[in-house]
């Protein structure tokens, strides 16, 4: 994908996810917070499609970090307040989904040789 178009889409995945996320949530914080790693992930996501599409490996480590960044989101969505909080659920699934992109990016980044530069 072009690189400028793949910033585009980004940020309208996080303006979509902000604005739906607005609708129930007035907390600039958090939105503020969740159009960043949201815009940032996508960006990483498109550059990297296996990320989302997989490949011919199997898929038991996706499934558990799913697992766990729903359990997460989850959690931090009951623990914030005496109701649930959809923001907070936002944002931990967000950042989780960072975590999981930026660590892709490092992993493919890192030079395997060995060679010290």
């Amino acid at each position: 994908m072009d690189r400028s178009l793949g910033y585009v889409v980004a940020l309208l995945i996080a303006v979509g996810v902000t604005g739906m996320v607005a609708l129930t949530s007035r907390s600039p914080t958090l939105l503020f917070g969740i159009f960043g790693t949201y815009s940032v992930t996508a960006w990483i996501v498109l550059r990297y499609p296996v990320l989302v599409w997989g490949d011919a490996t199997p898929s038991v480590p996706s499934g558990v970090f799913a697992g766990g960044a729903t359990f997460g989101g989850l959690m931090l969505a009951q623990g914030t307040e005496a109701n649930f909080d959809l923001a907070a659920a936002v944002l931990g699934l967000g950042l989780a989904g960072f975590g999981l992109a930026t660590g892709y990016w490092m992993a493919d980044d890192n030079d395997a040789s060995g060679a010290a530069t």
